[in-house]
């Protein structure tokens, strides 16, 4: 489903929308994948999250699946923003924000929109934490993590989604 676009101009909306698209296309690619247990989802498994075993792949899956159904199944609201948010000004640099298992509502900062396969990532870990509840454990690859944080960490959803 297409998602609202709030503080974009015609063509920042169709470029979100684009997106979008190409996301949750990604995001039903990995979950077939991943149904298959195939070599891509082994292969993807081992590198984003250190392991293929079948305990990672269905804690893997669980989370992927919540993410599609979501995402499939409630119009999400997609606001687009310049700058910081406020709370996290001086802090840190924010590319999204959403609430963790809250309402279909992300951020995207309009820097996202010329991300490419970047930009796919950053949806996917905002849709992470909004449909199945992940958290920020860490950033980029970290297989350093204990098993349990590394299933529910939302940048590793960011990684796992850029390969597909």
């Amino acid at each position: 489903m297409e998602p609202t676009v709030l503080n974009a101009s015609p063509s920042e909306a169709a470029q979100t929308q684009r997106l979008w698209a190409d996301t949750l296309q990604a995001i039903s690619r990995a979950k077939r994948s991943l149904e298959a247990n195939d070599a891509k989802a082994q292969r993807n498994l081992t590198y984003v999250f250190g392991s293929s075993d079948e305990t990672c792949r269905r804690e893997v899956l669980k989370r992927i699946s919540l993410m599609d159904n979501k995402a499939r199944r409630c119009r999400y609201t997609v606001s687009l923003f310049e700058g910081s948010v406020p709370g996290f000004e001086g802090r840190m640099s924010i590319a999204a924000h959403t609430a963790i298992l809250g309402a279909p509502a992300i951020g995207l900062n309009k820097t996202q929109l010329k991300g490419g396969f970047l930009a796919k990532g950053v949806i996917a870990h905002e849709l992470s934490h909004n449909a199945a509840g992940t958290d920020d454990f860490a950033y980029g690859r970290n297989v350093h993590l204990d098993m349990a944080k590394r299933v529910r960490n939302a940048d590793n959803y960011s990684l796992l989604i850029q390969h597909y």
